[in-house]
């Protein structure tokens, strides 16, 4: 997987590069070849972050399992709850104003959370561009 010089420079510039999947083997293995390239780019392993979306705890390929095909972990889940979401996506509003105390709702409250909490800890963070 080739990856433009553009997308390179903002891998490079970015603190943190979050890699977004559903847990199937072809998306696997595209998260795969994704973060190989971007590593091959001069980017450290560690700044990359694999989240599952639409995660089903019943699932054929487990976070373990995916952990396996793409030679590091899973930072995040993210549940899939398609009625919710798609009362969202068609009332114009987001998760936590649909169904606040969803696990999909509390899995983005965490998400964002986490995002926020990364930044304060690093000061060059995104907080630089509020100075």
């Amino acid at each position: 997987m080739l990856i433009d010089e553009a997308s390179s420079n903002i891998f490079a510039e970015s603190e943190t590069t979050y890699l977004i999947s559903i847990l199937s083997l072809p998306c696997l293995i595209n998260v795969r070849k994704l973060q190989e390239s971007i590593i091959a780019s001069g980017v450290s392993k560690e700044k990359i972050q694999v989240i599952a979306n639409r995660f089903e705890k019943r699932a054929q390929i487990s976070p373990s399992e995916a952990t396996k095909i793409i030679g590091t972990d899973i930072s995040m889940t993210i549940p899939n709850n398609y009625p919710v979401a798609m009362s969202a996506i068609n009332n114009g509003k987001t998760i936590p104003d649909i169904s606040g105390g969803s696990d999909v709702a509390k899995a983005y409250k965490r998400l964002a959370a986490s995002l926020i909490e990364t930044a304060i800890e690093r000061p060059g963070g995104i907080f630089r561009w509020f100075r």
